[in-house]
């Protein structure tokens, strides 16, 4: 389900995607497991050296500021690591504890002195906090500058949002984009998508429903289509911060 999309001349495409989104509990609240897919493509190679994400939620109808998300990866990631080896130049002057009539001070000699240092760098993906309690989170990746081999191209974010039962809510996404040839890509921000609990009360029955992989007890509404779960499996999810890291792992 597109969440943003962003394109320039039909050379860089970029894009983000809800791909699960899993209704349980964290200890005893309600809770949602919600997993993002981006997507940064450039025709013949092209490669995009920064992005940055940024992820809102909100309630359907604002109460008693009960939302929030509580967990959410990746919170650090780095890619494999290059090296670049750069050779120094130290020149260094010496007095030669010689003096000549004339001359108020003694004379020196100069000299020249290399050594090699090595630089690593790699791609980085790091995320942070927005708000009290926690309703944004926003993630700046940035390519390695010594290999320039841009960002990775499908990287995968998750977090875990905590809610009053029977109470609706909905993200939306923001997308920007740097090519690499310095075009900045900002990607349309499109209807937000509502999570419908499976307690929530309400069903819609007059507007079109469709099946969507990914969901469990629990239903999401964009643009007054709604998508239910494939399957009618009933087990409750219990969630913790442990496994988002492992749930967003992605080459790169």
């Amino acid at each position: 389900m597109l969440l943003s999309k962003g394109q320039s001349r039909k050379s860089y495409y970029c894009e983000a995607r809800l791909i699960e989104a899993v209704f349980g509990k964290l200890k005893s609240d309600p809770a949602c497991r919600i997993l993002l897919q981006l997507s940064f493509h450039g025709i013949d190679g092209g490669k995009f050296p920064w992005a940055n994400i940024r992820v809102d939620i909100e309630e359907d109808e604002p109460s008693d500021n009960s939302l929030k998300i509580v967990h959410y990866a990746p919170e650090m990631r780095t890619g494999k690591p290059a090296e670049s080896k750069m050779q120094l130049e130290h020149s260094i002057a010496a007095s030669l504890g010689i003096s000549i009539p004339g001359f108020q001070s003694p004379l020196t000699a100069n000299t020249t002195r290399s050594t090699e240092t090595t630089k690593t760098r790699s791609w980085k993906m790091q995320g942070s906090r927005r708000g009290d309690p926690t309703t944004s989170i926003v993630w700046t990746l940035t390519e390695n500058e010594i290999d320039r081999n841009g960002i990775p191209a499908q990287p995968k974010v998750a977090l875990i949002v905590s809610y009053k039962a029977g109470r609706r809510f909905k993200l939306s996404l923001t997308l920007k984009a740097k090519t690499a040839r310095g075009i900045p890509i900002k990607g349309k921000k499109l209807a937000p998508i509502h999570f419908l609990p499976a307690d929530s009360g309400r069903e819609e029955q007059l507007h079109p429903r469709h099946a969507m992989d990914g969901l469990h007890r629990g239903s999401v509404a964009v643009s007054g289509s709604f998508f239910d779960p494939t399957s009618t499996a009933i087990e409750l999810r219990q969630f913790s911060d442990v496994g988002l890291e492992s749930l967003t792992e992605f080459e790169g």
